[in-house]
């Protein structure tokens, strides 16, 4: 049916075997399908487990809760640290946000392609409700992650014009940016830790690396946001 490239696509598969000038098509391939996801009546009957996904009044409030259970269960170790950051963006979460359904877990790697176009999209179990801003927010976030120790691939496309790609496709401007890419570097933070909780020694080198990268991303873009330290 197609092939998606695989999470070390920096190195190996479609997207490396592609010649540069076929890479951003096909990057803006996903964000296309992300707008077409976006554009859904999240109201839609058929959304309603999500609204029952977390505890909260809001949609971040939710989606945050269903996270923070999940590192008090795996990495309980880990709360100390990341409390502080959590009820910032608690307290900072802006009056109003649109709310879209969102995939999640929204890497290129997830996406499948035939002939440069997108067919199939995988891996929806991280899905919610909230603000679009937080799936480009994850291509992009995740997309430096996965190419960790790599030279940048050839005819990507930058962090603004992958956001200007959505919404010249979207055909509105995408809102609270930074908030939502601290809160989406928060998550994979989080979910990052949660993958390497226990690991072989052998991999003990490359579970400290992941860490200090997604810990590095998290506090630039809490910065950019408004977040001081302290």
């Amino acid at each position: 049916a197609g092939d998606p490239p695989p999470p070390s696509y920096h190195r190996i598969g479609l997207l490396i075997d592609s010649a540069p000038e076929r890479r951003r098509p096909m990057v803006f391939e996903a964000v296309a399908n992300l707008a077409k996801l976006h554009a859904l009546d999240a109201r839609q009957p058929g959304f309603d487990f999500l609204r029952q996904r977390g505890k909260g009044a809001t949609a971040l409030e939710r989606d945050l809760d269903w996270h923070w259970s999940s590192l008090c269960w795996g990495c309980p170790d880990e709360i100390a640290n990341l409390d502080p950051i959590r009820r910032w963006l608690l307290d900072h979460q802006p009056a109003e946000m649109p709310t879209s359904v969102c995939h999640g877990d929204a890497m290129l790697a997830n996406y499948m392609f035939r002939d440069g176009k997108v067919v199939a999209v995988l891996d929806w179990e991280l899905a919610f409700l909230g603000n679009p801003a937080h799936d480009i927010a994850y291509q992009v976030l995740t997309h430096a992650f996965l190419g960790m120790g790599c030279e940048p691939l050839a005819g990507m496309p930058s962090e603004a014009e992958w956001k200007a790609e959505y919404e010249r496709i979207g055909g509105k401007p995408l809102v609270n940016v930074e908030y939502c890419a601290a809160v989406t570097a928060f998550k994979l933070h989080i979910n990052l830790l949660l993958v390497y909780r226990e690991v072989t020694p052998e991999m003990e080198a490359a579970r400290q690396a992941v860490r200090a990268f997604t810990w590095k991303s998290l506090t630039d873009r809490l910065t950019v946001a408004g977040w001081r330290a302290g």
